[in-house]
């Protein structure tokens, strides 16, 4: 038979079977597109985690304090139920006299009422004391009101007050002009950086935002430098919508004695960050007895994301077998009910 004549007769038996080849190619085209969304999204989604632990440094350990006011547990100490407060990637346990005493004492314990400022003088111990950390720096963020440039109105922007080292920390880059620097901390100075975003969003472009002015909390203050565009979270802070001015100068004009900063931390060796947190909170302790702090690691937090991202991919990977499995016995029984028609004739 000729390959005309056999092409012939598959396109009549096509023609006079539209529904059944309806059916077959629906079933055929769902499974192929399943498996490819399938990958697609597991493909995606290990890329977006890249994309937001990219500017993150693997060995950066972040230390907080939150006050916790007039708190009684009985029974557990408190920093959610674990103890020591250990937050995921964070702290080893504390093994004190407080912890057995609520164990096996059954008495009651009393959370630090005492408002802790972690300031440069915990910087410089936990440098000076602890081995394996590199370097550190202070910061935190506020909401305040923004006006200038092309503003219309006042805006609600995240202003993060930070130390000169944090750009390098966060492995940060400058489109234009340049970053914090010590003088501009040590003389409390009106200078800030603004993020990708917040400067078109303030100015209109990057530009034209260099030098220009923005009264934060109706205060002036210099553009001195404009960020890259990052498009993700570092340490806590959204660069690309975020404006960062000195540290000093935020804690006097800001954020004032009720601050929470953030304490980071550079591991020298990501594979003995758990050590450099033991060491830390040790170091800790002798300056605050009583107090809990929240540390984590980034390194943690790549982990959580990546294995979370790996459990999705297999679920949506299962939903893909089940989408193939019913697939196949619905393009099966099509094909056995045309055979078994064909074998009766």
């Amino acid at each position: 038979m000729r390959l005309t004549e056999i092409f012939r007769l598959v396109w009549l038996n096509l023609a006079s079977n539209k529904f059944k080849v309806i059916l077959t190619s629906t079933g055929i085209i769902v499974g192929s597109a399943t498996i490819m969304l399938v990958i697609a999204i597991g493909t995606g989604g290990r890329e977006e985690v890249a994309e937001q632990f990219k500017n993150l440094n693997a060995g950066a350990i972040d230390i907080t304090y939150e006050y916790q006011g007039n708190d009684f547990r009985g029974g557990m100490p408190a920093g959610g139920g674990m103890p020591g407060g250990a937050a995921p990637g964070g702290g080893m346990p504390d093994f004190g006299a407080g912890m057995f005493g609520g164990f096996f004492g059954g008495g009651r314990e009393e959370v630090n009422t005492e408002r802790i400022t972690l300031s440069t003088d915990d910087l410089e111990d936990i440098l000076a004391f602890v081995p394996g950390v590199e370097e550190g720096c202070l910061s935190f963020t506020v909401t305040s009101t923004v006006d200038g440039g092309e503003l219309e109105e006042s805006a609600s922007y995240t202003v993060a007050g930070v130390q000169s080292n944090y750009a390098a920390l966060s492995n940060m880059e400058l489109v234009i002009g340049e970053f914090l620097d010590d003088d501009d901390d040590t003389y409390k100075e009106k200078v800030c950086v603004l993020g990708y975003d917040a400067a078109r969003e303030i100015f209109g472009s990057v530009y034209d935002a260099y030098n220009g002015t923005v009264y934060i909390d109706n205060r002036p203050y210099q553009v001195i430098g404009i960020l890259n565009a990052m498009g993700t979270v570092s340490s806590g802070i959204s660069p690309d919508s975020a404006i960062f001015i000195p540290y000093e100068t935020g804690l006097k004009y800001l954020a004032g004695s009720n601050v929470s900063p953030t304490l980071t931390v550079i591991a020298q060796d990501v594979d003995h960050v758990d050590a450099v947190i033991a060491d830390v909170e040790t170091v800790l302790g002798e300056s605050y007895p009583n107090a809990e702090f929240t540390i984590s690691d980034a390194g943690s937090r790549m982990e959580a994301a990546s294995a979370s991202n790996d459990t999705l991919t297999m679920l949506l990977v299962c939903m893909a077998v089940i989408v193939f499995i019913v697939g196949g016995l619905g393009i099966m029984n099509v094909l056995f009910v045309s055979v078994k028609e064909r074998t009766n004739e």
